[in-house]
């Protein structure tokens, strides 16, 4: 049963930590991006961000399918995504991650040399459990290879809209 929101409160603890744990996310791949080298500190920042804001997530789409909150179908197979990702973080190996630095450039250069930009992408992840296959085809297709920073900000305006 759901605890009654203390008014004097400004917003609640979910919106609250949702919104704050994306922040740290945004600065730790900015930290991470511009940077004058990629660094493991830098990596391991954006991996626990990361982490802290899957689980703030995970709690609200809990509980929001808990209290049987009407969703539209579109966002909850988006939101559904992020689960397999906060499964893999919780049940796969330490050593996996889940995101990965991309675009820049690498030596030796080539002419003409077009430079993508340095962001973060979520990377592929093999399938685990074939009893969470509905998971691992949304990962597919609404996170695998996509910026962190774009999945995340649309799941953020999702959430925090209901």
């Amino acid at each position: 049963m759901n605890t009654p929101i203390d008014p004097t409160f400004p917003e609640p603890l979910f919106d609250f930590a949702i919104k704050r744990s994306f922040s740290d996310l945004q600065v730790a791949i900015h930290k991470a991006i511009n940077s004058s080298r990629i660094s493991h500190t830098y990596k391991t920042e954006v991996d626990y961000c990361l982490g802290n804001y899957l689980c703030w997530m995970m709690a609200k789409l809990e509980r929001l399918e808990e209290d049987k909150v009407s969703i539209d179908i579109d966002n909850l197979n988006y939101l559904r995504a992020f689960r397999y990702a906060f499964n893999e973080l919780k049940h796969g190996s330490l050593l996996t991650r889940l995101s990965s630095q991309s675009g820049g450039f690498t030596f030796p250069l080539s002419f003409p040399k077009s430079i993508a930009p340095i962001n973060y992408v979520w990377l592929p992840i093999a399938p685990s459990d074939t009893a969470f296959e509905n998971q691992y085809k949304r990962y597919k297709k609404f996170l695998e290879a996509k910026t962190v920073l774009s999945t995340v900000q649309k799941a953020t305006d999702i959430l925090l809209e209901l």
